[in-house]
């Protein structure tokens, strides 16, 4: 099959534009330019051809109406079937179709029917290098726009794990304990699991321990999903997590830790070394009047094969942690319980 000519495509386009758009004649195919000024009907000139041209990244025919009508900045601002140019091309990540509409004054934080803005449609879909360029070279609200629930840039750019564009907002002095519902943008980083966007906000945020309605920490959620590299990073901060901060259940972070280890066996043995080495006591008794310790053996001996290589671990490092003058109680205590 013979591909299709752009070139022929193009000119296609072009004469329907100005059927359609200046109410010509059905049999009109003349390759001669038309008079675009001769009163055109902007709704369908939008919403049949620049709307689709923006949606599919058609510079060459964007560029054209652009040449071709007197459009001004109201018109590129309006809102077409739910959304502005600027927010489809930003959400599309059509960096070139966002820089032409920004040439021809296109309002940089115009908002569609969802309240979104440019920026965070570029946010929301991981566009990183394109929403930095809103916010550094154009200023692109940030606090100033949120939709329904709150949310605005700040908070996508934690959601999509974007620390490039976490580091440009935070170092503009945006703040970095703002909150969202219970959660700060540190706290929605650690649960998704984005450890790079945690690395540049534990750099700025106030309190490391700060936690949601749930009294969850940042440590909490990262040793709930066994993430050492988050664990590891949270303790490299200026200020160290609190070992003995406990949830609404009375569970710590070692507690957490050891029932995620017993929901999944490949859990990184990794981050009960580094809570240990950090402090962490593994016969602080807490949820039921049990420690962590007394957890890991009773799940060993309840089936849990894998418990062993904790119990292992449990010993070794919290001697190695300190505690050397309770080794023969705790080694006592261990064989009492696993009999």
């Amino acid at each position: 099959m013979k591909p299709a000519n752009k070139m022929t495509d193009f000119a296609d386009w072009k004469r329907n534009l100005a059927r359609d758009v200046l109410e010509l004649d059905s049999d009109y195919d003349s390759e001669d330019e038309p008079e675009y000024d001769a009163d055109p009907d902007m709704d369908v000139l939008f919403e049949d051809y620049m709307m689709p041209a923006v949606s599919a990244g058609k510079i060459n025919r964007i560029n054209h109406i652009l040449a071709s009508f007197d459009i001004d900045e109201a018109m590129l601002s309006e809102i077409y079937g739910g959304s502005t140019l600027m927010c489809v091309a930003a959400g599309k990540g059509y960096t070139e179709v966002v820089k032409l509409l920004i040439d021809h004054e296109a309002d940089v934080d115009v908002t569609d029917d969802k309240e979104w803005t440019p920026l965070m449609h570029a946010t929301a879909n991981r566009h990183e290098e394109l929403a930095i360029f809103l916010f550094e070279e154009h200023d692109a609200g940030v606090f100033e726009f949120s939709d329904a629930d709150g949310f605005d840039a700040l908070y996508l750019a934690a959601r999509e794990g974007l620390p490039k564009l976490m580091k440009s907002m935070v170092e503009s002095e945006l703040d970095p304990n703002h909150l969202y519902g219970d959660e700060t943008p540190m706290l929605i980083a650690a649960r998704l699991g984005h450890h790079d966007v945690v690395a540049e906000l534990v750099k700025h945020v106030d309190n490391i321990d700060e936690c949601g309605d749930d009294y969850r920490t940042a440590l909490d959620h990262a040793v709930e999903s066994g993430r050492y590299d988050i664990v590891k990073t949270l303790f490299e901060g200026d200020e160290a997590p609190d070992l003995e901060w406990h949830d609404k259940n009375h569970d710590n972070s070692l507690l957490r830790a050891v029932r995620a280890f017993f929901k999944k066996p490949e859990y990184d043995l990794r981050v009960f070394k580094l809570l240990l080495e950090h402090g962490a006591e593994v016969d602080q008794k807490l949820t039921d009047d049990m420690s962590a310790l007394d957890i890991a053996v009773s799940m060993t001996k309840a089936g849990k094969p894998w418990g062993k290589e904790l119990v292992d671990c449990f010993k070794e490092k919290s001697y190695a942690a300190g505690m050397p003058g309770r080794k023969r109680d705790r080694d006592q205590y261990i064989t009492d319980l696993v009999a």
